[in-house]
């Protein structure tokens, strides 16, 4: 059966997008409402009011709404994350959560995964997408088929964030369909694109 309410949290504008973009924009297109939350700035890689900016459009191009928290970039502390989302989840209830994995370099990354455990402990699916940063530790076993319109989808989102496309050699339409192809390999037979997750919760 299809969620019907998803919840996806970033660190910084651009990491929800990057990690499961072209899921959500197939979840959109199947009815499901999408409340993107992000939750710092993003000011240590721009302008945070140009990158805001940038997130409600991307969002926008995926079919969704974005939250956008402020909490400080580089500087994100896991209590306050909480504080953040425990509410959005308890008045939104979502079926699925997404997140970053804890397998990652980025201090902002890694407390966005623990404060949306703590903050989504009851939501019966949790799962966990790849960043630019994610170590080779990243263990996905959930793999999302999705389609070559839909990656267009999430690279058009990550368009949007033109503050980024000089300096993030990730967001590189390249690069996005080539990781696409390689998590293929472990994805559903005959389908030559997936978005891979980690799973924490899945009770369905």
């Amino acid at each position: 059966m299809t969620p019907t309410r998803i919840l996806a949290v970033g660190a910084h504008p651009d990491d929800i997008e990057l990690g499961v973009g072209a899921t959500l924009a197939r979840l959109a297109d199947a009815g499901a409402r999408i409340v993107m939350v992000v939750l710092t700035d993003g000011d240590a890689g721009g302008d945070a009011a140009e990158r805001s900016a940038e997130a409600v459009r991307a969002a926008k191009r995926l079919g969704a709404r974005v939250r956008l928290c402020g909490l400080p970039d580089r500087r994100c502390r896991e209590a306050d994350a909480v504080d953040a989302l425990e509410p959005l989840v308890a008045a939104f209830e979502p079926d699925v959560v997404y997140t970053h994995s804890p397998h990652d370099r980025h201090e902002d990354h890694r407390t966005a995964h623990a404060a949306t455990l703590v903050a989504a402990r009851g939501v019966p699916c949790v799962y966990g997408y790849q960043s630019a940063s994610t170590l080779p530790t990243f263990a996905p076993v959930r793999f999302e088929a999705v389609t070559a319109g839909l990656l267009t989808r999430k690279i058009e989102a990550l368009a949007e964030h033109h503050s980024q496309q000089v300096r993030c050699d990730y967001l590189d339409p390249e690069v996005i369909t080539t990781t696409a192809r390689y998590w293929a390999r472990f994805g559903p037979p005959g389908r030559p694109l997936v978005e891979p997750f980690e799973v924490y919760a899945q009770h369905v």
